[in-house]
């Protein structure tokens, strides 16, 4: 079998838009790339220079779960890339484009996360005793290391739990092991203990300002994970939403938020 690293880079090359999801989804299998497009990103601002990955895990036990979800419009979330146990690749936005994947979020005193950063989720239920198969985490590496080369001033790595804004509203990966990660020598930041508190409002008002609204659309989207009611889902925040998804979508959709 081909070197993960090659089959990956490949696959990324692809261009801005690939094929839609194809029935029935077949896991691509260990380094392996298949392009899902999701119908959920728009484009970056001009100029962004692209240095962050986020981490996710997709709170749902499969693959196709997640390629379905994100595959659908009336989701509004997506990724970049999602990961398999066995380490299959999915691709949903070109790495050029902005997934709506990490909500109301600030890093380093850099709001929007959404704008700079690639996301990457990964297949595990969340409970913090769902294990990190050995090809899902080597293959995680291979991506990042590759995603380097598409970008050179990759610097940083960090959790969904450490960039979520208010505090605690998110908490993927859980039980992710970083220090998987550490070979590739960029800054990874997920120690909660080091997240400064209180965060700056000063700073999320004056990019609210500079979006010309009193409240930016990332926080308008992700209202669920903020407990305040959405349009179309009930009014009990995450949890009912996570609900939603598990009685109205079947049961192999993640339980994700709403987070353009």
């Amino acid at each position: 079998m081909g070197s993960p690293q090659i089959l990956a880079w490949a696959a990324i090359a692809i261009g801005p838009q690939g094929p839609g999801l194809v029935e029935p989804f077949v896991d691509p299998g260990y380094g392996k790339v298949v392009w899902a497009q999701s119908p959920n990103f728009n484009q970056r601002p001009p100029g962004t220079v692209v240095d962050t990955v986020v981490l996710h895990h997709t709170a749902g036990p499969n693959l196709v779960g997640t390629v379905r979800w994100f595959a659908n419009p009336e989701s509004r979330v997506s990724s970049h890339f999602t990961v398999g146990k066995d380490g299959s690749i999915v691709q949903h936005v070109s790495t050029f484009a902005r997934a709506w994947h990490a909500g109301e979020s600030i890093l380093l005193g850099r709001p929007n996360l959404n704008h700079y950063s690639i996301g990457i989720e990964m297949v595990n239920i969340g409970d913090g005793k769902d294990p990190w198969p050995k090809e899902q985490v080597e293959v995680v590496g291979f991506l990042i290391a590759h995603l380097r080369k598409r970008f050179p001033q990759l610097r940083y790595v960090t959790s969904h739990e450490f960039v979520a804004v208010p505090k605690g509203r998110k908490p993927d990966p859980k039980g992710f092991p970083w220090k998987s990660l550490e070979h590739l020598g960029l800054e990874l930041i997920y120690d909660m203990s080091k997240r400064p508190e209180p965060l700056s409002e000063a700073i999320l008002s004056a990019h609210r300002k500079r979006q010309g609204t009193s409240q930016s659309l990332e926080q308008q989207e992700s209202n669920v994970g903020l407990g305040l009611a959405v349009p179309g889902l009930p009014a009990e925040g995450e949890a009912a939403e996570s609900r939603f998804h598990r009685e109205g979508s079947g049961k192999d959709t993640p339980t994700r938020s709403v987070d353009r």
